[in-house]
C-alpha cells in the first residue's frame, strides 16, 4: 500500500510540475512534448501531429514538407508556398489551399513573395441567412464603401477602436427601411462589415477562387491521394519517432520514396537513372 501511494504521490507531482503549461498551452503530451490532442476525419481526438505538404500540379509530386504541432493550417499557407517555391526554382508561384488556410496576414507575405494564393474563404456568417454573409457584400474601393446584396450602400464608420487596424462599414439610414433586415442582421442599429488590415490580399485570394474553379477542384485530387497512397500503399499508419525534428525528418523519408516511386512510374528506371 505504502509503494502504491508513494507512486500515486509521484504521479501527481509530475501533474503540479506541468499544471502552468497546461493552464498556458491548453493539452501537453507527457509522451511527446510536441504534439498536441487533433481531431481527425473519423471524429476521434488524438495526440498527433499536423503534416503539412505542398504537391506540384503537374507531376503530383511533393514540393514541400513540413510538420507542426498546431492543430490548425491557417499560420501555415505562407511559410508552406515559400519552402515550395524556393525548392521549385521559380520566379512565381500560384498556390491553392482549402478554407483552413484562409489568413489575411498569411496571403499578404505570400503576395509579396511573389506568390498568388487562391484558398477559399470560411464562412463566419453572424447572419440570420447565410445569403447574407459578409462575403456577400462587395467592397467598392474607388468610393471606399460595400454595396449590400439589395444593392445598397454602407459607408465607412470612425473607428471604435483607433489602435487596432480594422475599419468598420454601416449606416443606420442605410439599415432603417430594409426589406430583408431580419435576415441579414439581429442588431437594433444596423448591419456592420468589418474591413481587417490585410483585407484586400483575402479579396483578391477569394476571388481568384472563383476564377479559377475547374483547377480548384482538382485540389483534393492533388494532395489528399499522396497521404492515402502512403498510408495503403507503404503500411504508415502511425509515427515511430517523437519531437517535432524528428518526425519531420521521418515524413521526408517517407515523401521522398513516395516521389521515387512517381518518378519510376513516369519515365521508367532507366531514364531516371540516365537523368
Amino acid at each position: 500500500m505504502e509503494q502504491r501511494l508513494d507512486w500515486i504521490q509521484n504521479k501527481l507531482d509530475k501533474l503540479e510540475d506541468i499544471a502552468p503549461e497546461v493552464e498556458k498551452n491548453g493539452d501537453v503530451s507527457m509522451t511527446d512534448a510536441d504534439a498536441r490532442k487533433m481531431k481527425h476525419l473519423n471524429g476521434a481526438n488524438e495526440i498527433s501531429h499536423n503534416v503539412q505538404i505542398a504537391v506540384d500540379g503537374k507531376t503530383h509530386m511533393v514540393v514541400a514538407v513540413d510538420v507542426t504541432s498546431q492543430a490548425v493550417d491557417y499560420e501555415q499557407f505562407y511559410p508552406m508556398s515559400k519552402q515550395a517555391k524556393e525548392n521549385l526554382g521559380v520566379d512565381e508561384l500560384t498556390v491553392m489551399g482549402d478554407r483552413g488556410y484562409f489568413s489575411a496576414e498569411q496571403l499578404a507575405l505570400a503576395e509579396k513573395e511573389g506568390i498568388t494564393p487562391v484558398v477559399s474563404k470560411p464562412e463566419r456568417t453572424g447572419a440570420p441567412n447565410a445569403d447574407y454573409s459578409s462575403s456577400h457584400f462587395i467592397y467598392d474601393e474607388p468610393n471606399n464603401v460595400y454595396i449590400c446584396p439589395q444593392g445598397r450602400t454602407l459607408p465607412r464608420k470612425q473607428k471604435r477602436n483607433k489602435e487596432t487596424p480594422e475599419i468598420y462599414y454601416g449606416s443606420k439610414h442605410t439599415c432603417k427601411d430594409c426589406p430583408v433586415r431580419d435576415q441579414c442582421t439581429a442588431s437594433k442599429d444596423c448591419r456592420t462589415i468589418v474591413r481587417f488590415e490585410h483585407q484586400g490580399a483575402a479579396d483578391r485570394a477569394y476571388l481568384k477562387v472563383y476564377e479559377n474553379r475547374t483547377l480548384y477542384k482538382k485540389r483534393k485530387t492533388l494532395v489528399e491521394h499522396i497521404f492515402g497512397t502512403v498510408k495503403a500503399s507503404f503500411g504508415f499508419r502511425y509515427l515511430t519517432v517523437r519531437r517535432t525534428g524528428m518526425v519531420k525528418t521521418e515524413m521526408s523519408l517517407y515523401f521522398l520514396v513516395y516521389n521515387l516511386k512517381r518518378a519510376i512510374n513516369m519515365v521508367g528506371i532507366r531514364a531516371l537513372a540516365e537523368a
